[in-house]
């Protein structure tokens, strides 16, 4: 029996919207909140995103790294329309933000990696931003594959360009190992929930999910820290 069939019923809010998805444990209700414990944890990730702006107001000189602090607000914005409606629009602007992020990683790494220009970066994440969405819209099963696989493309990027300067100026590794932890734990939690492992369906308080965004929040924190060394991305070349 699907656990979801009362937000179904016609006369809940969000049922004339085509329904996302759903892999998570917490059954939808049938109110403006469809998923309560999901969709209030999203505030994390803004709370962090004005940290983020926050401290760069206090540090001019970071002032080209607050997309990390846009970019955290905008997830968490896309992610509480998702569990707050239950809808594809709210699963589509969910996952647009959640590759405006990986896009940005992608291309941080690769100006790094291969020292173009400002400008340049900007088209260039621009057309992977849109490029990711357009793959999104027209392959919906490639959704999450599209965020891990330009995850993985950042990885080896950012690896390349570190090994290329390694023996010159060594960078800090500190938050970026930090945000390599939060997320394998955030990302083994998140498998616990989709998963039915930790799941308790009418715990509209904390579950897994909850979990993966309490904990992934920091990650954008982190990687503002890390990227933060490197002085040279605010140049308009390298």
């Amino acid at each position: 029996m699907d656990k979801n069939l009362d937000y179904l019923n016609p006369s809940c809010p969000w049922s004339s919207f085509e329904p996302a998805v759903d892999p998570f444990c917490e059954q939808r209700l049938c109110g403006w909140i469809s998923e309560p414990a999901n969709a209030w944890t999203n505030l994390a990730y803004i709370l962090v995103g004005l940290v983020i702006l926050y401290i760069i107001c206090k540090k001019p000189e970071d002032a080209h790294f607050r997309t990390f602090g846009i970019l955290a607000i905008l997830v968490g914005i896309g992610s509480g329309l998702l569990h707050g409606t239950g809808t594809w629009i709210g699963s589509m602007l969910d996952l647009s933000a959640m590759y405006f992020f990986s896009s940005y990683l992608v291309a941080l790494a690769a100006r790094r990696a291969f020292k173009f220009s400002e400008a340049f970066f900007w088209t260039f994440y621009l057309l992977l931003c849109v490029l990711s969405v357009a793959i999104y819209f027209n392959f919906r099963f490639l959704a999450l594959h599209v965020f891990g696989g330009e995850l993985a493309i950042w990885i080896l990027l950012d690896l390349f360009a570190n090994w290329h300067i390694w023996r010159v100026n060594r960078p800090q590794l500190k938050y970026l190992y930090c945000t390599s932890v939060f997320f394998v734990v955030a990302f083994g939690v998140w498998q616990l929930d989709t998963r039915k492992i930790w799941c308790d369906a009418n715990n509209h308080a904390f579950n897994g999910h909850a979990a993966w965004h309490l904990i992934n929040c920091f990650c954008y924190y982190f990687l503002y820290r890390y990227y933060r060394q490197f002085r040279e991305l605010a140049k308009d070349t390298l």
